[in-house]
């Protein structure tokens, strides 16, 4: 199968916070994004918070991206 994706950072740390603040409309808009202008299908959410995880997950889903 052929499939065209992003990976989307949901806040990983390494040294310091990549993204110490997580609005959710943010990450809607950054994911509509990707699935609009970048006709992305799939989507690999990173992160260690698991409710951002989830959060951009949920989005994503609604989307109708593969996560």
């Amino acid at each position: 199968m052929n499939r065209k994706g992003v990976v989307y950072d949901a806040g990983r740390v390494m040294f310091f916070a990549w993204r110490p603040d997580c609005h959710p409309d943010l990450v809607r808009r950054e994911l509509e994004i990707v699935a609009g202008d970048l006709h992305c299908a799939a989507v690999k959410i990173s992160g260690r918070d698991t409710g951002r995880l989830l959060h951009a997950g949920e989005i994503a889903a609604e989307l109708g991206m593969e996560v």
